[in-house]
């Protein structure tokens, strides 16, 4: 998947059996950023979170986070 920055989440909302996915998208002319929503079309999540099928999330979307912000990131080396 290409041009997301954290924070990634798994949203409560599902597709074919799969959790959706919100990504932070912003920068390259993006401003301001906002939360794409990423839905499983049955083989895979779209590869780029700036066009179709991806769409930009509703607001208050529930789900939890898996990668968080850069903010709190620690090298892992």
């Amino acid at each position: 998947m290409t041009i997301t920055h954290p924070p990634i989440r798994m949203l409560n909302g599902t597709s074919n059996g799969w959790h959706n996915l919100g990504v932070w998208v912003q920068g390259g002319g993006i401003l301001p950023g906002y939360e794409a929503e990423l839905r499983f079309d049955g083989k895979t999540y779209p590869n780029n979170p700036t066009v179709l099928p991806a769409q930009p999330a509703k607001k208050g979307l529930q789900g939890d986070v898996l990668i968080g912000s850069m903010d709190d990131a620690v090298p892992l080396y």
